[in-house]
């Protein structure tokens, strides 16, 4: 009988070579919200990304990370990860951007006015000119990663939580895939292109992302596919959603208010 873990090693070698067929690549994260503004202090505070192309990164180890600093007193207020599993246990396709959108309690029971929201994305395996095979944390050095941040105030005088606007997503950081390496065990690593162009501007936010926001953000679940299909979570409350991509630069975003 074929072992349990060369049957994931084969699905994994399987996956990669489907993903590689796909490359080059250019996995990217923007910021919907928060953004560099004064708010209200709410009850349950959005957090909402785009990512782009994550499908071609499951392979490699794909993580997402984002912070809460609490800047009045210098404290990690919250720390969430969506780590490799979940990414892998999530009906991603091969093209195309998905949503993830959380949120977190720890603005409503602090006094901190000052806010810095931190991110970080990246693979544990690299296989870059001078880069070892890894498969190690997410926050490893021996992995690859992008890292980026934004200061926001809240204020009793400030916004309302939402985005009703125009402008396009705050890009947050881009890695590029150049190739797929396939070590002699099977294992997929990438060869990796730092610091390409982004384009924020391709993610679409319609009706539809509104309404799966408003719908689902208090729930921990992850969606995939375009028929909304959904999986609960056993940690922190995030879904994943595919959306359409724009070809242009041009979007219309519609907005939500959160209370």
């Amino acid at each position: 009988m074929i072992s349990w873990a060369i049957w994931i090693r084969g699905a994994v070698f399987l996956q990669a070579t489907a993903m590689a067929q796909q490359l080059p690549s250019t996995v990217e994260l923007d910021i919907i919200f928060p953004r560099n503004e004064t708010y209200q202090r709410q009850s349950s505070f959005p957090i909402i990304f785009a990512i782009q192309n994550a499908a071609t990164a499951i392979p490699y180890g794909f993580w997402v990370q984002w912070t809460l600093q609490d800047l009045d007193h210098q404290n990690n207020t919250a720390t969430h990860t969506l780590d490799h599993d979940t990414w892998q246990n999530t009906n991603l396709t091969a093209s195309g951007a998905y949503l993830l959108a959380t949120n977190t309690p720890e603005i409503q029971s602090s006094t901190a006015k000052k806010w810095s929201f931190n991110w970080s994305m990246g693979f544990h395996q690299n296989c870059t000119a001078g880069h070892a095979i890894v498969s190690s944390s997410p926050m490893s050095a021996s992995g690859y990663e992008i890292s980026g941040s934004m200061v926001f105030t809240v204020s009793a005088i400030g916004n309302t939580p939402d985005f009703l606007t125009s402008r396009c997503p705050e890009f947050g950081g881009a890695i590029g895939i150049k190739e797929n390496l396939t070590t002699t065990r099977g294992e997929a690593c990438p060869v990796l292109e730092e610091e390409p162009k982004g384009n924020p501007c391709g993610f679409l936010v319609d009706g539809s992302v509104v309404g799966d926001i408003s719908a689902r953000l208090n729930g921990s679940l992850v969606c995939a596919g375009n028929n909304g299909t959904c999986e609960r979570l056993s940690s922190v409350g995030t879904f994943l959603k595919p959306r359409n991509m724009l070809l242009g630069v041009g979007m219309m975003v519609l907005g939500v208010l959160w209370g």
